[in-house]
Formats: C-alpha cells, sequence, structure tokens
C-alpha cells in the first residue's frame, strides 16, 4: 500500500542508497511525490475542462500515473548517480587504506584517516565511513557496522571489501 509501513521501509532504503538520510527523508519524500501528483491532477482538470469527459478522464488518469512514476524515476536517477560516485571513490579509497593500514595505524583510525583524506574529493564515502565509525563508537561490533553499510550502499563492490577487511582481521592477516 503507498504510504504504507512497507513503503515507508522500502523507501528508507532507496533513499539511503540514494545519499538520503535523516528522520524526515521519507517523509519529504511522500510529501512532495504527493504535493506533486496534486499539482498534476489540478493542472489536468484545469486545463481540460473544457474537454468532453472521455478526454478530461484520459488527463485525470495520466496525471495520476505521471505523478506516480516521475517521482520513482527521479529517485532511481539519483540512486544511480550516487552508486557510481561510490563506485568511482572505491579503487582510491581502498589504495589509501591499505597504505595507511601498511603504515601501523589500526583499522579504526586507518578509516577515520581515510575517510578524512577523502571528504572534499569522495565525499559519498567518506560520509559512508563516518556513519560506519559512529557506530563501532557506540559499541556495534566492526562486521556489523561494516554490513550496515554494504546495506546502505546497497553495492556487492563495498560488501567485498568489508567481508575483506573482517576475515583479514579475524585471521590477524594484513
Amino acid at each position: 500500500a503507498i504510504f504504507g509501513k512497507g513503503w515507508f521501509r522500502q523507501k528508507e532504503l532507496e533513499l539511503m542508497r540514494a545519499g538520503f538520510r535523516g528522520a524526515k527523508a521519507v517523509k519529504t519524500y511522500g510529501i512532495l511525490s504527493l504535493w506533486f501528483t496534486v499539482v498534476l491532477v489540478v493542472t489536468a482538470l484545469v486545463t481540460l475542462q473544457s474537454q468532453d469527459l472521455a478526454t478530461r478522464l484520459f488527463g485525470l488518469v495520466a496525471a495520476l500515473v505521471l505523478g506516480y512514476f516521475v517521482p520513482e524515476q527521479a529517485l532511481t536517477s539519483l540512486r544511480n548517480r550516487h552508486r557510481l560516485s561510490l563506485m568511482a571513490a572505491l579503487p582510491d579509497t581502498t589504495d589509501m587504506l591499505s597504505i595507511v593500514l601498511g603504515a601501523g595505524l589500526s583499522l579504526d583510525q586507518a578509516i577515520a584517516r581515510v575517510s578524512d583524506e577523502i571528504r572534499f574529493v569522495y565525499p559519498e564515502l567518506a560520509d559512508e565511513f563516518y556513519w560506519m565509525t559512529l557506530e563501532v563508537q557506540a559499541g556495534q561490533e566492526r562486521a556489523v557496522a561494516f554490513q550496515h553499510m554494504a546495506q546502505r550502499t546497497g553495492l556487492l563492490d563495498i560488501r567485498s571489501l568489508a567481508s575483506m577487511i573482517v576475515q583479514a582481521e579475524r585471521f590477524g592477516t594484513s
């Protein structure tokens, strides 16, 4: 159902994967989508008021369909853009992580350091590292925090990176 609990959970995940977080992100998206649909319906009714009933009904249905699909497409576009920027950041970030870890910093220190270094070039990935670091500082296990980061981004490459780092830490390898 539109605007039901399942809808809110799904949109929250989609908005996170598009780079939008916060308690109000889903509500804002829902309100803007509803507002956009209402504007389209009112515009269709006003524009087509002198037309016959079939044309007005067609215009109303078209406005409702557009009001549903245009925000969905916009969100998909934003999600894809965010995904591409995260993927572009991964090679440089993994190189920096390996260098910093090789220099003797702990994993938490290395992630914080790399996050600070990439903040201006790759702010999206720096934000993801920031949220993961906050989870670890709040007492979450690092493996779980990495899994949450992978889930937030929806990227297989980040999931692989997270698994590799967790396994390396578990088995004590470099």
